[in-house]
C-alpha cells in the first residue's frame, strides 16, 4: 500500500509539473499571438497606406502622360504652322520675284 501512494503521489507531482510546463507554454504562446497580431495590423496598415500612394501615383502618371500627349500635339500642330508659314512665305517671295 505504501509502494502504490508512493506511485501515486509521484504520477501526481509528475502531472503538476506537466500542467505548469503546459500552463508556461500557453502563456508564451499567448503573447506570441498577441505580437503577431499586432505585427499584422502594421503591416495591413502599410500596405493600406501603400496602396493609397500607389492609387496617388497613378493618378499622378495618368495626368502626366495626358499631359505629354497634349504637349506632342500642340508641337505637331505648330511645326505644321511653321511649315505652312515657310510655304507662304517662299510663295510669296516666288511670286514677287515673277511679278
Amino acid at each position: 500500500m505504501q509502494e502504490k501512494l508512493k506511485t501515486e503521489a509521484e504520477g501526481s507531482t509528475r502531472l503538476r509539473k506537466q500542467i505548469t510546463e503546459l500552463t508556461v507554454a500557453k502563456s508564451a504562446s499567448e503573447q506570441i499571438h498577441i505580437e503577431l497580431h499586432g505585427m499584422l495590423t502594421s503591416l495591413q496598415q502599410q500596405r493600406d497606406a501603400l496602396q493609397q500612394e500607389v492609387a496617388v501615383l497613378q493618378g499622378q502618371l495618368s495626368q502626366e502622360k495626358s499631359s505629354r500627349t497634349h504637349a506632342s500635339d500642340l508641337q505637331q500642330e505648330l511645326e505644321g504652322i511653321l511649315i505652312d508659314s515657310r510655304f507662304l512665305v517662299l510663295a510669296a517671295s516666288s511670286s514677287c520675284l515673277t511679278s
